[in-house]
């Protein structure tokens, strides 16, 4: 998987798809990630790529819900890189035959939710986190201030 457009759509995909080897998000989701968090594109270059990406068979489309074809390695990017739109924009078709054989770990599907992630120290050596023990007491001042 060391060839470029393997390597360039690994990249891009890494950043909505890490949590696991069968990740899932929406549409919506999705180029949420590109264009709003990691601002890497306007909302409708993500849906241009997102639509460009299921043509290509890089991407999946089950019922509203995307992920990457199974077998394609997910490489974190460097760090500094960017895609380039018009280079995901011209990736080829996937070649499911080119695909370097990889082992299955999962065959479930785990869906990515965009809420914050809470830390949970029950059940772990962790020590709880302290910026966690304010929030009730922050919430009461900001509500009481604000009448």
């Amino acid at each position: 998987m060391t060839d470029g457009p393997h390597l360039e759509v690994g990249h891009l995909l890494h950043s909505a798809f890490s949590d696991g080897p069968k990740q899932s998000v929406s549409r919506d989701t999705l180029s949420r990630i590109w264009s709003l968090e990691l601002q890497w594109f306007t909302p409708q270059e993500s849906a241009s790529i997102i639509d460009h990406l299921i043509s290509k068979a890089w991407l999946i489309e089950e019922s509203g819900i995307l992920s990457p074809v199974l077998g394609l390695a997910l490489s974190r990017p460097p760090l500094g890189w960017r895609p380039i739109m018009n280079s995901i924009l011209s990736v080829p078709e996937l070649k499911l035959d080119s695909m370097p054989e990889q082992p299955i770990l999962d065959t479930t599907h785990t869906m990515r939710t965009s809420g914050p992630k809470i830390s949970n120290p029950e059940g772990s050596d962790l020590p709880p986190d302290k910026t966690e023990e304010s929030i009730p007491s922050l919430i009461e001042i900001i509500s009481s201030g604000s009448g």
